[in-house]
């Protein structure tokens, strides 16, 4: 299914072709420069705030803190986005993101994991993501771990620890989100594996799972 999406410079591309995700990288920038080559790509600084601004308001609403229709059509187009970007773009160009914008995802991804495992009882008693925004922020880790940074960002933050009390809130999970945390792991552990001269080694990678105690949820979820 095509995502098409327009960049500040007036261009609709289609983020789910290799073509156009690499294009959306390359030239997605806010700032009022003509020339690519001396601006970044801003995607994630332009988006999460408000994306942010979608959540408060949510909570705002009390015993009702459900997202309207319009409001969840908005943030699964940014974390579609997100995952698309790591899916098709080629690695190079994926790698031209900067560090900060990376951080920024990562960290939203991992303030929403935290805010779940506290404050949603029907995470901690069904174990089934059943808003599909939701699956598509955390689904969409699968394929952001393919890539080096934001596999190195996770390793630097608590992404981990966050995700094993996430997965440890309810007493079983539904079989496509245990495949999916797997899934989550294991090409984070891919990564580490192909990219030893810039993620952390296969011996400190496998300890920093351990402490987090996603190591132990994730030979729970495998078996």
């Amino acid at each position: 299914m095509p995502i098409n999406l327009t960049l500040p410079n007036g261009r609709t591309v289609d983020v789910e072709t290799s073509h156009g995700a690499n294009y959306f990288i390359n030239n997605y920038s806010d700032s009022d420069s003509d020339d690519s080559s001396s601006s970044s790509f801003e995607y994630f600084s332009s988006s999460i705030p408000h994306v942010q601004q979608i959540n408060e308001r949510v909570q705002r609403r009390g015993s009702n803190k459900r997202p309207t229709e319009e409001e969840i059509h908005e943030l699964i187009a940014v974390y579609a986005t997100a995952t698309s970007l790591a899916d098709n773009s080629d690695p190079d160009t994926f790698a031209k993101i900067p560090k900060s914008e990376i951080e920024l995802y990562v960290d939203h991804v991992i303030g929403q994991i935290v805010h779940k495992t506290r404050d949603d009882e029907r995470w901690k008693r069904t174990g089934t993501l059943e808003d599909l925004h939701d699956q598509t922020m955390i689904y969409g880790c699968i394929e952001l771990f393919t890539h080096v940074a934001p596999c190195k960002v996770a390793f630097e933050k608590d992404y981990f620890g966050a995700l094993s009390k996430f997965v440890a809130a309810p007493s079983s999970l539904s079989a496509d989100d245990a495949e999916s945390i797997v899934m989550i792991v294991t090409n984070a552990l891919i990564s580490v594996v192909f990219n030893k001269d810039i993620l952390p080694s296969t011996e400190k990678a496998f300890k920093k799972l351990e402490s987090a105690g996603i190591l132990r949820q994730y030979i729970r979820l495998s078996a």
